[in-house]
């Protein structure tokens, strides 16, 4: 899934950064503006992260 969200906000001046490099999450913000591009949704990768972490839990009961 891929999104762009954009948020208004006080003056921020200008900057890129990258934060979350594994799920392609780029921010840029533009003097007013900060715009957001993510290739993955955050969401999608917890319930993911959530599924793992509930198969390695219930393996470790299991045994």
């Amino acid at each position: 899934m891929t999104a762009i969200t954009f948020r208004f906000h006080r003056w921020q001046g200008f900057a890129r950064s990258n934060l979350e490099p594994d799920l392609f999450h780029f921010v840029v913000k533009a003097g007013f503006v900060t715009v957001y591009i993510e290739k993955k949704s955050l969401l999608e990768a917890y319930r993911k992260l959530r599924t793992t972490i509930e198969e390695v839990v219930g393996r470790e009961e299991g045994q």
